[in-house]
């Protein structure tokens, strides 16, 4: 019985030791379910998330940081290059600057919001280091408290108004890497007293210094070739210019208002290669001799007329209302605009363009020739000038611009050849007019769609 008993206690650890077969497996390091299953797992780090000091609010990335807020009343601040080991790449658009004077941007940071600086009363100080290419429009647009900027080298594009209305700025170091200051970069900064031109520009942009009142001088250097609509308009304390004759184009109003316009005492200002932006006729005074009826009350209280009393002469200026221009102008811009004495224009064929609102306005010019050397019709060339009613375009025209016969006078205008470029609202207003352009061209089909009456030549 003792030996049955021993045998049966044998063979039950043996059917253990067979049903534990994954205990020998683990000996060998491997892990039972059991064992992986009761195990904690790691949590996965979600990005983005936020953290905060006393400082700043970052948003933090897998492999960057962004500023995302500025914590505090600092007046004074430097932005880190980086937090956590990351590198500070970003500026939000989150990122309060209100009361900030000074401003240190690292050259980690490759991105700043666009508007985060705009219409700021306290910035006084920025150094940019970030290795940015633009600066955007409006970047530090009415920020009137402005004196010190630090721009970085690696800029090539100063954005549409970036610095207008920064009535405190009186010096600016443009880097040399710049090719383009937009339209109305610096406009109405009242203390700017010198402006500089880098060997990559090529244009002074539309309104780029119009108001600089403080600017007394300016040199143009021989890389620019444009200088646009109203570019130093009213610096009316700008006095001194000097331009190359490489300059081919000035627009519109460029340097009206100044100090320097009101200089010349020639009738024709020519600037530049043969540009002829302004017209300063010569008035003749002329003594008026007028009469007046004496006038007498009677008892009736009636007034009655007496024979003409001849009364004191009176002098008034006459403008010549006949013009004839040198043979040393190239291109006509803006100089004639708004001169409704003129009745009659002599263009010589030395003019290759007549540009932007040449004779806008002149109500009662009635007679004009153009020569067939001009290739260019500009904006606003004739628009209002209602005294013109018939016009030849010669075959030499290759361009007319938008609304460059508008509202005027034209029941007739005649086109030698066809035109390659035909602009917006060209014949505006012209309810009357009749076009004569060649069979099958671009500007009889420009008159069919927009329903003016063309015949074909």
């Amino acid at each position: 019985m003792k030996k049955l008993i021993a045998i049966i206690l044998i063979a039950c650890a043996a059917l253990t030791l067979a049903s534990c077969g994954s205990g020998i497996k683990v000996e060998r390091g491997e892990k039972t379910e059991t064992e992986e299953t009761s195990r904690p797992k790691a949590t996965a780090v979600q990005y983005p998330y936020k953290k905060e000091d006393s400082r700043f609010e970052y948003t933090i990335f897998e492999d960057s940081v962004t500023i995302s807020g500025i914590n505090g009343d600092l007046a004074e601040i430097e932005i880190p290059s980086e937090h956590e080991s990351k590198p500070v790449t970003a500026i939000s658009k989150e990122c309060d600057m209100t009361g900030v004077s000074v401003l240190k941007i690292p050259e980690s940071v490759t991105v700043i919001a666009d508007e985060i600086f705009n219409n700021n009363a306290t910035l006084r100080m920025i150094v940019i280091n970030s290795p940015i290419t633009a600066l955007p429009n409006d970047f530090f647009l009415g920020c009137t408290a402005l004196t010190d900027v630090v721009l970085p080298q690696t800029l090539t594009e100063i954005g549409l108004g970036a610095f207008e209305g920064c009535t405190s700025l009186q010096m600016i170091t443009i880097p040399e890497s710049v090719s383009l200051i937009g339209e109305s970069a610096f406009k109405g900064c009242t203390s700017l007293e010198s402006v500089s031109f880098t060997p990559n520009m090529t244009t002074v942009e539309n309104f780029c210094f119009k108001g600089c009142t403080a600017l007394t001088s300016v040199t143009i250097p021989d890389n620019i070739v444009y200088i646009g609509k109203s570019a130093f308009e009213d610096c009316t304390s700008l006095s001194d210019v000097a331009i190359p004759e490489t300059i081919t184009m000035v627009d519109q109003d460029a340097f009206s208002g100044t100090k320097w316009i009101d200089s010349f005492k020639s009738e024709f200002v020519i600037i530049g290669d043969g540009n002829l932006i302004v017209y300063k006729p010569t008035p003749e005074i002329v003594t008026v001799e007028t009469e007046a009826p004496a006038e007498t009350e009677g008892a009736d209280g009636e007034t009655t007329s007496a024979p003409a009393e001849t009364q004191a002469p009176v002098t008034i200026k006459k403008y010549p209302s006949k013009v004839t221009i040198p043979n040393s102008v190239k291109r006509i811009m803006g100089a004639f605009a708004g001169h409704t004495e003129i009745s009659s224009v002599y263009i010589p064929d030395s003019v290759i363009e007549i540009s932007t609102s040449a004779f806008k306005g002149c109500t009662d010019i009635y007679s004009i020739t153009i020569p067939d050397s001009v290739k260019s019709i500009g904006d606003s060339a004739f628009e209002g000038c209602t005294g013109l009613s018939s016009l030849t375009v010669p075959t030499s025209v290759e361009v007319v611009r938008d609304r460059a016969f508008a509202n005027s006078g034209l029941k007739s205008i005649i086109f030698g050849a066809d035109i390659s470029q035909i602009g917006n609202s060209v014949f505006e207003g012209l309810y009357d007019l009749t076009v004569t352009c060649p069979d099958g061209s671009d500007m009889m089909y420009y008159c069919q769609y927009n329903n003016i009456p063309v015949v074909s030549d």
